[in-house]
C-alpha cells in the first residue's frame, strides 16, 4: 500500500509538536503549503540520492524515435533498452527524444523523478521506505525553514539514521544463500 502525503504530514506534525497545523485539504495555509512542498523535496532527494524510481514502458517507435514526452514518468536516466526478443539494442538520447537501433517495439527500462504531490495524492513508493522516514526528512526541513537549527539538524541526523538502516534492510535481502562444502 502506497503512503499517503496526508499521513506523512500528520506524522511531521506531531513530530515538531506543532498541533495548530490542520492537515487538511485544500493546502490553503502558508505553513501547510510549506509542509507540502517539504514533502516534494524530501521525496525527490530520497529518489535521486537513495532508493531510485525505476519504471519500464514499451514503446513502438515512429521513424525510431521515442518522444520523452511519451514516457509515463519524466526519465532522467535510461538504464536499458530492449527489442521485442529480450535483446538489448543501442540507442542515443537527446534532450527531446531516444532514438533506438531496430524496428518494432522497444521496452525502455529508465529511473525517475517524482511528480510534486499534494495532500490527498500517494507517493510514488510503496515498500523500502516508511512513514516516519518521509516525516523525520519532513520534519528536517520544515525546521530549517523557520530557522530553528538545532531541531534541523536532529531530525535530519534522524533521517539519516531511518534511511542508512533502510538501506541496510535492502542489502540483506539481496544476498545470495550459501551452500556448505
Amino acid at each position: 500500500m502506497a503512503i499517503t502525503v496526508k499521513e506523512v504530514l500528520e506524522t511531521a506534525v506531531g513530530l515538531i509538536g506543532r498541533s495548530d497545523i490542520a492537515v487538511e485539504e485544500p493546502a490553503e495555509s502558508g505553513e501547510l503549503l510549506l509542509l507540502v512542498r517539504c514533502f516534494n523535496l524530501v521525496e525527490s532527494e530520497i529518489a535521486l540520492d537513495y532508493f531510485p524510481l525505476q519504471r519500464t514502458d514499451t514503446f513502438t517507435p515512429k521513424r525510431s524515435m521515442v518522444m520523452f514526452s511519451q514516457f509515463t514518468e519524466a526519465p532522467y536516466k535510461i538504464l536499458s533498452v530492449t527489442d521485442e526478443a529480450g535483446r538489448e539494442i543501442a540507442y542515443k538520447t537527446t534532450t527531446d527524444y531516444l532514438r533506438a537501433e531496430g524496428e518494432g517495439d522497444i521496452t525502455v527500462t529508465y529511473l525517475y523523478a517524482p511528480r510534486p504531490k499534494g495532500i490527498g495524492d500517494h507517493s510514488d513508493y510503496a515498500l523500502g521506505v516508511s512513514v516516519r522516514m518521509f516525516a523525520l526528512g519532513v520534519a528536517a526541513e520544515f525546521s530549517l525553514a523557520h530557522g530553528q537549527y538545532a531541531e534541523a539538524s536532529a531530525f535530519d541526523s534522524r533521517f539519516r539514521d531511518a534511511i542508512r538502516a533502510a538501506q541496510l534492510v535492502r542489502h540483506k535481502l539481496s544476498l545470495r544463500t550459501r551452500r556448505w562444502a
